[in-house]
């Protein structure tokens, strides 16, 4: 559930150029890592 919070918080410090370079290099490793985690099986 955290996850799904934190992550679009990448978009809000978009949307107000506050973008650092560290934050968006883990938001991109993890959030794969997270939709694989949370993914729903059948």
């Amino acid at each position: 559930m955290s996850g799904w919070i934190g992550f679009p918080s990448l978009l809000y410090f978009l949307g107000f150029a506050l973008l650092e370079p560290l934050r968006t290099a883990v938001t991109v490793v993890l959030f794969p890592m997270l939709l694989l985690a949370t993914k729903r099986t059948p």
